[in-house]
């Protein structure tokens, strides 16, 4: 095994203990400092005392040895008010219901149980169908462990959801249709073994990290119009993926994304601009791939090496890098001598040429077009065609080639549209906030198209 991959794969188990470990206690802010390190006994329950930032003592339920199927968790123990519940490890029975009292405000995720309880007046929590959630339901905050239904729908008050916790039953999960609900969490619905089929709803932009890494059975994914970026490891390890087509509002798959499934058949987006490293590897049965022409960034270790790909000739290696770049080629013309230069694509910031062009009928012309790099016209320059792409409004009247080179057909008027392949689209990735919410940015779309006007006489 390589050394890259040995590391990918370290990282890889470093961030899923590092999730677990946070996740064991989730919740509402944390208002404690620290138990008092003794565990101490109240009828079937063990519990910690902590002090909280006011200095006020709360107990921790962090044991259950009861043999009860629903486990009532009281109100105050030793006078002081019960907050949070930790573990219900050591039950003689298996728990079917764990049902909060008044003052519990956080919980862990994993507790062995089928569903939640709410007493009335519980200012924190509200239950639906045994999940749990905040009080307005706006966040999914625990899907039950052991809850047995197949198929689950959130809530269309969902804002944010923490996803099916490991869940072994769940086979099909349909997300919340809310307006503000933009982002499917990291690690949300990863490590669901009987999970089979996915409906991302149009609202969705972002498929987090890990978000379904290890659901062994997925293979259909519906998926929607709006979305912009695949997480690192989204799929990881989903060996029952075979077919897959990104949406073409995709512009971003991240490391991993789809490592070690098996996939057959693969379509990318048409408006792909980055591919980044592994992000289909491990896919023996993947024996060919289209690149778009909108790529600007591949690693080259994105795809097996069995795989083979078919890229725009733009797409260059890059000494001593791992990945392929956008390059266009500008032939400056002085003196009757020519010279090439490489530009990196992302300098491009307008191309144009001219706007209109009379040709008899039979005749042919090859369009030469104008570039400014950094917002600098490169002089006696012309681009190089294979990092454009042409097209006729009519080509009885007027075709035109994949080089530029206009023919005459018949008399009339076409116009011919000449744009950038990698041209970007309008919006931009930012990243995320420190509550979660996705940050989507307006850019400015550089002018990296133009038409010409073709009279024919």
């Amino acid at each position: 095994m390589s050394t890259k991959r040995k590391n990918r794969r370290t990282t890889i188990m470093k961030r899923i203990i590092s999730f677990l470990l946070i996740c064991s206690l989730l919740l509402i802010p944390n208002t404690y400092t620290k138990a008092d390190g003794k565990v101490q006994s109240y009828g079937d329950f063990e519990y910690e005392i902590s002090t909280n930032n006011n200095k006020e003592k709360e107990v921790v339920i962090c044991g259950y040895t009861g043999t009860n199927e629903i486990v009532d968790i009281p109100e105050t123990i030793a006078g002081e008010k019960v907050v949070g519940v930790s573990k219900l490890d050591g039950s003689n029975t298996k728990i079917t219901t764990v049902r909060l009292a008044k003052y519990v405000e956080r919980v862990s995720s994993l507790l062995p149980t089928e569903k939640y309880e709410v007493v009335e007046d519980n200012p924190n929590f509200s239950v639906e169908n045994g999940v749990l959630f905040n009080k307005d339901k706006t966040k999914l905050l625990i899907y039950p462990t052991e809850k047995k239904d197949e198929k689950y729908v959130e809530p269309a008050s969902v804002t944010k959801s923490e996803g099916a916790n490991d869940n072994k039953y769940v086979k099909q999960w349909t997300f919340s249709s809310n307006k503000e609900n933009k982002i499917i969490k990291d690690f949300a619905y990863s490590g669901c073994p009987n999970l089979e089929k996915i409906v991302i709803p149009s609202n969705i932009v972002i498929l987090g990290e890990f978000s379904f890494a290890q659901c062994k059975k997925l293979k259909t994914i519906v998926w929607n119009k709006t979305l912009q970026q695949i997480g690192d490891t989204a799929f990881f390890e989903c060996s029952s993926l075979e077919n897959i087509k990104i949406p073409n509002t995709v512009f971003n798959i991240g490391k991993s994304a789809f490592s070690k499934c098996n996939i057959k058949n693969l379509k990318l987006s048409k408006r792909l601009k980055y591919i980044e490293s592994f992000a289909f590897s491990d896919n023996s049965m993947l024996k060919k791939v289209e690149i778009p022409n909108t790529v600007v960034k591949m690693r080259k270790n994105a795809f097996p090496k069995t795989t083979k790909i078919k890229k725009a000739s733009y797409l260059s290696p890059v000494a001593d890098k791992d990945y392929y770049c956008a390059k266009a080629i500008v032939t400056t013309t002085v003196k009757n001598k020519k010279k090439k230069r490489a530009y990196k694509e992302e300098k491009i910031t307008k191309i144009k040429g001219k706007k209109k062009q009379i040709l008899q009928k039979g005749k042919s012309v090859s369009l030469k077009t104008q570039v400014y790099i950094n917002k600098k016209l490169i002089k006696n320059g012309a681009l190089g065609t294979n990092i454009l792409s042409f097209k006729s409004s009519n080509p009885k009247v007027a075709t035109v080639s994949s080089k530029g080179k206009v023919k005459a057909k018949k008399r009339g008027a076409a116009t011919i549209y000449v744009t950038l392949m990698t041209k970007p689209e309008s919006y931009e990735y930012k990243g995320i906030s420190e509550d979660g919410t996705i940050i989507v940015g307006k850019i400015k779309e550089a002018k990296k198209s133009y038409k010409v006007v073709i009279k024919v006489k």
